[in-house]
């Protein structure tokens, strides 16, 4: 008996240590290894929003696939991806940045960063700083020349406005009045060279050393393309064309000084040119599309409020914009006849330097800062770490 039992757990044993070497001889299957999202090339590497982007790389999820651009969000062209390529459309204002991508559950990013470049007309403005022309882009704030550098310098700058084409084949103008002492004083046309340094040297007149001295206001009309007006002197307002080679300025006598005030500003939109008086109030006069004459609206405020003075004004959309004495921005609607009052969200425009719209924002240069101000709602938000250190009493940029 006790014999039987041991014969049985050595034959147990056996059968369990078989078992044991059978299985160390089993060869586990090697892991899955899950394809990897590779990002070869995008193409081009450079352009403005709307540019179609070409992705090319390996293991693309057609069902599931999405980019950015310098981390905004980009539109994915319909029925274009593929397991190795897609394309993406550029998102407005994006700025120069990475190219992200995600798809079925795996993140890359592009080896080559796309270069943005922005509208020079709808997306910068343009400023006078150590006697040179400067263009800056209102979303990252990158400073570059507007001028070649072996142009013309205006050290004496106190003016500039930047005028649309007539037509669609003529070229945009860049107005720079200068203020060089006793007898001097003229402006310079620049015609729109394209390219990054977008300006080169046009007419000049008055030959930059004598005619128009103290500008304190400009604008140029979109009633009459090609033309604009200018506060001269405190009291006087001309208008004219800068189309030629000396352009051909008239006084407005229906525009001169009214009850006694100096002007401040002179402002068109919406047809009607408006002068802000040094004392608080607000004037406007209509301007005859045909004719470009200027017919006075009324004899009296046109807005029946006085704001005790004006820090800076310009138009948008149609609307007039202005930052009274008191630091608060203020938005006339025409068309609705209302007037909305815009606190900023940074505290009072205290230190107003200049102020224009561009595309769709107003900016403003408070103290030594650029700042990009939503003219619905008064929030605004500073753009780039350049201290705009302007000699001018405004900045230029292309008014919808």
């Amino acid at each position: 008996m006790k014999t039987q039992l041991t014969i049985r757990h050595i034959v147990f044993s056996l059968l369990v240590l078989a078992e044991l070497m059978s299985g160390c001889k089993k060869e586990s299957a090697p892991p899955v290894t899950p394809a990897t999202l590779t990002i070869r090339n995008v193409s081009p590497s450079s352009g403005r929003g709307g540019t179609v982007l070409t992705l090319t790389g390996e293991n693309f999820d057609p069902a599931n696939f999405s980019a950015t651009v310098n981390g905004k969000a980009a539109t994915v062209v319909r029925g274009s991806v593929t397991t190795t390529t897609a394309q993406v459309e550029v998102p407005a204002n994006c700025g120069t940045g990475p190219v992200d991508v995600i798809t079925g559950g795996k993140s890359g990013r592009a080896p080559n960063e796309f270069e943005y470049l922005f509208n020079r007309f709808t997306e910068m403005v343009y400023y006078i700083q150590d006697g040179r022309l400067w263009s800056m882009d209102i979303f990252q704030g990158r400073k570059r020349g507007a001028m070649a550098s072996s142009v013309l310098r205006y050290d004496n700058a106190e003016m500039l406005l930047l005028g649309r084409p007539v037509t669609g084949t003529d070229y945009h103008r860049m107005i720079i009045f200068e203020n060089n002492g006793t007898g001097g004083g003229g402006y310079s046309d620049l015609r729109d060279g394209g390219g990054i340094d977008g300006f080169v040297s046009g007419t000049y007149g008055s030959g930059r050393t004598g005619g128009w001295l103290g500008v304190q206001s400009a604008t140029a009309s979109k009633v009459r393309p090609g033309s604009l007006y200018f506060l001269w002197n405190k009291r006087d307002v001309y208008d004219g064309s800068f189309l030629g080679l000396n352009g051909t300025f008239l006084q407005s006598d229906q525009l001169r000084t009214r009850y006694g005030n100096d002007m401040a500003f002179v402002c068109e939109a919406g047809g009607v040119l408006y002068v802000l008086q040094t004392n608080g109030t607000v004037l406007s006069n209509r301007i005859t599309t045909a004719t470009g004459a200027i017919q006075p609206q009324s004899a009296g405020n046109v807005l029946s409020v006085n704001f005790g003075g004006f820090k800076a004004v310009t138009d948008l959309n149609n609307a007039l914009l202005f930052i009274a004495n008191d630091g608060l921005l203020y938005r006339y609607a025409l068309a609705a006849n209302t007037l909305t009052k815009l606190p900023p969200t940074q505290g009072k425009w205290n230190n107003v330097k200049a102020m224009t719209g561009v595309g769709d924002y107003l900016m403003v240069v408070d103290g030594e800062q650029l700042y990009r101000v939503d003219p619905q709602t008064g929030s605004s938000e500073a753009v780039g770490s350049e201290r705009l250190l302007i000699r001018t009493n405004n900045f230029a940029g292309y008014h919808n």
